[in-house]
C-alpha cells in the first residue's frame, strides 16, 4: 500500500514518519514504540516484524511511504532546477542526451531521479554506489506525477494510492 501526503510545508520528514506509523497500523495493526534497524546502506527495517517491509520518502512538496509483505522502494521528488554536476554523476550518457534535448529537463530529471532512487532503495543500495540506467530497471513500478512532483514505487504488491491532502502531519498519528 502506498500512502501519499501533499503539503504546503518545506520539511516533510515528520510527515513521512507519521504516514509510516499510520500505514503500519492500518495495514498490519502495528503500533506503539517501534525499534528501527538499518541495513548496510541505511535501509530501515523492523527486526520484530521480519515479514513487514516499508520505505519512506519526503521532499519539498510532500511525503510518501510504502508498506508491503515484500521488499519495497519509494521515492518522491519535487521538480527543481537540474544540477549539471549531479546529472553527470547519476545519469548514463543516453540519459544526459535526453535531458539536453528535452523541452523540460527539470521534469524529466525529476522523473529519472525518482525512478533511480526508488529502485536503489528497493535493492537496499545507494545512488552513490551505482549508476542506474532507467532503461534497464526491472520490476513492477508504480509511477504517479503531480503538478510539481513525481512519485515512483517498486515492489509494492498493492499499487493502491491513499492520498490525504486535508490532514496535516501532526494529526495523522
Amino acid at each position: 500500500m502506498i500512502y501519499l501526503l501533499e503539503s504546503g510545508q518545506k520539511d516533510n520528514r515528520a510527515a513521512a514518519h507519521e504516514l509510516l506509523r499510520r500505514a503500519l497500523l492500518d495495514e498490519y495493526g502495528i503500533s506503539g514504540d517501534l525499534n528501527f534497524y538499518f541495513g548496510v546502506c541505511g535501509k530501515p527495517y523492523l527486526l520484530d516484524y521480519p515479514d513487514v517491509f516499508f520505505n519512506i520518502s519526503h521532499c519539498n512538496v510532500g511525503a510518501a511511504c510504502a508498506v508491503s509483505g515484500r521488499e519495497v522502494g519509494i521515492d518522491m521528488q519535487d521538480v527543481r532546477p537540474v544540477s549539471e554536476k549531479v546529472a553527470k554523476r547519476v545519469c548514463t550518457e543516453a540519459e544526459l542526451a535526453k535531458l539536453a534535448a528535452s523541452e523540460n529537463p527539470e521534469r524529466l530529471f525529476c522523473k529519472m531521479w525518482a525512478i533511480k532512487e526508488a529502485y536503489v532503495k528497493l535493492r537496499g543500495s545507494s545512488m552513490l554506489k551505482e549508476v542506474v540506467d532507467t532503461k534497464k530497471v526491472t520490476g513492477d513500478a508504480f509511477i504517479r506525477e503531480g503538478k510539481d512532483w513525481f512519485l515512483c514505487c517498486f515492489g509494492s504488491a498493492e499499487p493502491v494510492l491513499y492520498q490525504d491532502r486535508e490532514t496535516d502531519a501532526g494529526s495523522l498519528a
